[in-house]
């Protein structure tokens, strides 16, 4: 279970299915390219491997870019409400409200909401 302590998650579909297919068609491309004597099928089979396996890579790392965005508006409204800069918290909510919603189509997650909402009625 992914928390605050433990920020790591399993993800049976990319760890489990994804990396153990992608390895397995990683061999055959080589026990493929040692065998067979036709370089267009072989040429083929490496750039649609290459593209699967660059496909899977990039879905991993919008996840962690996403993870990234989080923490760091999350560090950024506990330094603001912290440091009663109320100016600061609330034009920054607001700029990352606006960008959640404009870049990824979302609002902001419950829990960072409650977050600005506490450190608001502190201030």
């Amino acid at each position: 279970m992914q928390s605050y302590e433990n920020p790591t998650a399993t993800f049976p579909l990319q760890h489990f299915i994804w990396l153990p297919l992608s390895a397995l068609s990683l061999i055959a491309l080589i026990v493929y390219l040692f065998t067979s004597n036709t370089l267009l099928q072989t040429s083929l089979m490496t750039i649609t491997l290459i593209i699967a396996i660059i496909g899977g890579m990039l879905a991993r790392l919008y996840g962690l870019k996403l993870q990234d965005r989080i923490i760091w508006l999350i560090a950024l409204l506990r330094y603001f409400g912290q440091h009663t800069k109320s100016t600061e918290l609330v034009n920054f909510f607001e700029a990352s409200q606006k960008i959640w919603q404009d870049d990824l189509g979302i609002d902001v997650p419950q829990k960072i909401q409650d977050i600005y909402s506490s450190y608001l009625l502190t201030i």
